[in-house]
Parts: structure tokens; sequence; C-alpha cells
């Protein structure tokens, strides 16, 4: 049985999915699980001299294996790579993979893509999770739900997704498709490069003409829109979904549960966002922005997803899905088989695992 030491220094919602993973392999007696609560180095925190990278740090954490083989695992939505730690590892474990990128590298063969990701927790309590609760958050608030999601029983309250609730199979004689998002305000970090702020007015304004495109074309299947918020009144108040209570996570899993299709666009950074995996693991039939990055072996364009390089091409490849629903079947059973293979977080890590063998 092998053993392995978690390395942590944060608990953000990014790296739940593969601390989940760690935690099952744990619960099914496949590996002798420790954590250890580390303070990261000045190196590696100061690792990046871009602004935009400064909390890259807070998105990794380190397994140590039979206390002789060191993986890092870089969750961050950026392409790039943390320098201290791809230097000080054995494996550096990827989710935004860039090939291109990654072939400039000196480490390269230390690369190991992760592919899609979702925010996901164990089905029954969770001890490590509670003690990151309890050592890594920092303000109350996030350090009492933080604790309170190691409990199952008090899902009534937390209302965490679960794996069980989201690999449960769901019915595909639906008609209704979801899209539902976040604007994220450009402006928020004075030490943001114009660039950058280009950059994120472009992806807002993306997502609106999405929503605007599936409330003409789909008015009674489509469902979801824009969460309120200051910066999607300024840049797209028509797309804002007067419904507050859609976006709580119990909410938005059942409608999402409901739904056929689900459609998703390019997270910060050009990321494969975490809505991407969800719909995996819910088997739905996924229309996409193009995917930027590595989006993991086994996924394959047409059959588990359909991509779209324009507003008009992904309401077309709806369309095309909503006249077949054999098509939606197909699709929603290879995202069930790869979500079983793949995605489910015990199983993603065990193959990362195997792979450093």
């Amino acid at each position: 049985m092998l053993s392995v030491v978690l390395k942590v220094w944060s608990n953000t919602h990014h790296l739940q999915q593969a601390y989940a993973g760690f935690s099952m392999l744990s619960f099914q007696h496949k590996i002798l699980l420790k954590q250890k609560f580390i303070t990261p180095s000045a190196e590696l925190i100061n690792a990046f001299t871009e602004q935009y990278l400064a909390q890259h740090y807070q998105s990794c954490f380190i397994a140590e294996i039979d206390n002789k083989v060191t993986i890092a695992f870089d969750m961050h939505d950026s392409f790039e790579v943390n320098p201290y730690l791809i230097e000080h590892c054995d494996f550096y474990v990827k989710r935004s993979y860039d090939p291109s990128y990654i072939d400039t590298l000196n480490h390269k063969n230390k690369c190991i893509p992760y592919g899609p990701f979702y925010e996901v927790y164990s089905n029954q309590f969770d001890p490590f999770l509670l003690q990151r609760g309890l050592k890594v958050s920092l303000e109350w608030k996030l350090r009492i739900r933080s604790m309170m999601r190691a409990f199952p029983l008090l899902d009534n309250i937390t209302t965490m997704p679960r794996e069980a609730k989201l690999s449960a199979n769901t019915p595909v004689n639906s008609n209704k498709i979801i899209f539902s998002v976040n604007m994220h305000d450009p402006y928020d970090n004075p030490n943001r490069s114009q660039e950058n702020i280009d950059r994120r007015i472009a992806l807002i304004e993306q997502r609106a003409e999405i929503v605007r495109a599936l409330r003409k074309e789909f008015p009674k299947q489509f469902i979801g829109g824009v969460k309120d918020n200051a910066t999607a009144r300024k840049f797209s108040p028509d797309c804002i979904l007067q419904d507050p209570d859609f976006f709580k996570k119990e909410n938005y899993i059942q409608n999402l549960q409901q739904a056929a299709i689900g459609i998703s666009s390019q997270g910060l950074f050009n990321s494969i966002g975490g809505k991407f995996g969800e719909y995996i693991a819910l088997g739905k039939a996924i229309v996409t922005t193009p995917l930027d990055y590595y989006q993991g072996e086994g996924l394959i364009e047409g059959e588990n997803f359909l991509a779209g390089n324009t507003v008009d091409k992904m309401v077309e490849h709806c369309t095309s899905l909503m006249a077949n629903t054999e098509l939606i079947t197909q699709m929603s059973k290879k995202n069930q088989l790869y979500y079983r293979e793949s995605l489910q977080p015990d199983n993603k890590i065990n193959k990362i695992l195997l792979k450093i063998q």
C-alpha cells in the first residue's frame, strides 16, 4: 500500500477534487494517507514577477509518495507552471495544460496533464477536510464553512456538491439547455495590466452574447443567465437572471440534473472551467467555446462535446442536438463512462499515481 503525505497550505475550491480523490482512496484502504500543514517558502510564493500570478501558489499542494517521490499539483487557471515548484519536485501535475508551453520547459518531462476538474467533496465524513478547515482557512466564516463541509450530515446547511450528487444518472429526455455564469470585475485589481483588463472584458462580452443568443433561439428551453452583481449591471444588465435563488448550489445542481445540454465557456486565463467537469459528471451533452488547453485523455471533440468558435456555431450545435435526441443520449453515455473511468475523484488520482510508478 502506498504511503501518501499531503503537504498543504491552501484550501481553495480549485483543489477540492484532488483532495477528495486522495481522501476517497484512503477510505477505500488503497493508500495510507496523512496530511501535513506547511508554510510555503518565500521562493514559492514569489516565484512569479507578474502581478496576475501573485496568488498562483494558493492553487497548489504537494503529495509525497513513500517518503521519496514528490508530486506537485497545480490547479491554477493559468497555463504557467510555478518555476520554483517544478524545480523541487519529481512530477508536476498541471490542470491548465498547454502542450506548446510545456514543451519549452527544461523540466517538461516532469509534467502530467490533470484534465478537467470540478468542485466536489467526499460522500462521507472527511477528517482531512476538517483539518484543513481548522488550520488553513483564515477568515472565521470561511473556517466554519470549510469545517462544516467535512460532515455530509450537515448538507442541508452547507449544500455541498458531494460526489454522489454530481455523478447520479439523470434523465436525457429533457429539452432544457443550461448556462449560468458570473461576471468578474476587470478593475478589481489596481495592478492588473491593460491586456488582462481587456481579456476580462472580452470574456464578459462573450458570455453575455451567449446568454442573449440562447434566450433568443430557445426561449422555452433555455434556463440560466448572468448572476447579479455590480459588474453584470454595468456590462450586461439585460442578461441578469432575476432569480438569485437559482445560483444557490442546491438549486443550481437540481436544475443542472434536469437539463439535457450544458453550455460551457472559457474561464479566467482561457481555462477550462469547473462547469465542464460538472457536465461530464452528470452525463450532459456539452456545447462549449474552443478549449485552449489539453482537455484530457479520452475526451474527443464530436463525441464527448461540441465546440464552437463563434456564438452562432454554438447555437447551431444546440439546434442539431435538440433535433436529434439520439445524439444527446450517445454523448451522455460517453460522458458518464468517462466520468467513472477518469474524472471520478478517486479514479483520477489513482491514474496519476499509476503514471508515476
